[in-house]
């Protein structure tokens, strides 16, 4: 979520500076429920605003508002004008895929989306995360360690502490 306020110009610690962290999160969920009914709204007016489509996806997965965030990024893959466009595309529906529990098909999406983005460490967690959710663990376990430690998001860190469980 927070590299949507980033991406949207807003400052995740001005929304609750004086408040606590519960605080500050709850008015960052608000903001991004209100930035999703804005970006809806704008979108029936401008539907080709690529940009526009990538945060209603990523916004939708967040809000777990599949069916918008699925139509979203089939959008996206029309007006995708690069491959790395493209690939970002179908990574947004394989992720979808994963959060609706069609995991065969999010890992088949998925590892065509990281086949052309080999670096994309957010693509490569849900990739692993759909091999988790497929009990085909070792294959996450080995993209899990495929990326840098300082690009691994906490779910990665749990998962990789977790693989290294006897009983695990």
């Amino acid at each position: 979520m927070h590299r949507l306020l980033r991406e949207a110009a807003i400052d995740p610690l001005a929304l609750g500076a004086a408040g606590t962290e519960d605080l500050q999160r709850e008015r960052a969920e608000a903001y991004c429920q209100e930035l999703f009914k804005e970006i809806k709204s704008r979108l029936r007016h401008t539907p080709f605003w690529f940009r526009g489509h990538r945060l209603l996806a990523e916004l939708g997965i967040e809000q777990r508002e599949l069916g918008i965030a699925y139509a979203a990024a089939q959008a996206l893959q029309v007006l995708a004008r690069s491959a790395q466009d493209q690939a970002r595309a179908k990574g947004l529906l394989g992720i979808c895929h994963l959060r609706m529990g069609s995991i065969a098909r999010a890992v088949s999406i998925l590892e065509e989306a990281t086949s052309a983005l080999p670096t994309d460490a957010g693509l490569l967690e849900e990739l692993a995360a759909a091999y988790i959710a497929g009990d085909q663990k070792d294959r996450a376990k080995a993209i899990l360690e495929r990326i840098p430690q300082e690009c691994l998001g906490q779910q990665g860190k749990i998962a990789l502490e977790l693989f290294k469980r006897p009983d695990y």
